[in-house]
């Protein structure tokens, strides 16, 4: 008498194989999870300053008459838009202010550095991404433009 059912241990081995393979699978999606955390951490970093970075370099161009108050404030006479101040929040908003509008150039700034000396203003902006596991991701761009005279 022949019979078509499986042992025990062939289902337990089934059982074993299957849940290898289900961890392994679950171990490729948590590496890739984590990746993408960190991926989209440096890309927020690098798309926030590189924003600020263009406006700062078209800005200070164009700038006479710059005064630094401190490091998180600075302001400048602009021939379009007379007097422009720049600020940058504790919570990591740079923000732009003229005297009919402000508006938020870019988010998570933590660091702005400007210096004014007589033919370049020096600037350099850090900007921090937070990863899934609350480390942060930092990107600096920095630069001198030549002023207007």
């Amino acid at each position: 008498m022949k019979k078509n059912a499986f042992t025990f241990v062939e289902v337990m081995m089934s059982v074993v194989i299957f849940t290898m393979i289900m961890g392994a699978l679950y171990a490729g999606l948590i590496a890739a999870n984590r990746s993408w955390a960190t991926y989209e951490a440096e890309s927020t970093a690098q798309r926030e300053a590189r924003r600020a970075f263009v406006t700062l370099s078209r800005d200070l161009r164009m700038a006479r008459h710059v005064s630094i108050t401190d490091p998180d404030h600075f302001s400048f006479h602009h021939p379009d838009d007379g007097r422009v101040r720049y600020t940058r929040s504790p919570a990591g908003d740079l923000t732009r202010s003229t005297e009919s509008r402000t508006w938020v150039v870019a988010r998570h700034i933590s660091r702005l550095l400007v210096d004014d000396n007589q033919a370049t203003i020096g600037f350099g902006i850090t900007s921090q991404g937070i990863k899934k596991g609350g480390q942060p991701e930092e990107f600096s761009l920095e630069s001198r433009v030549v002023k207007r005279r």
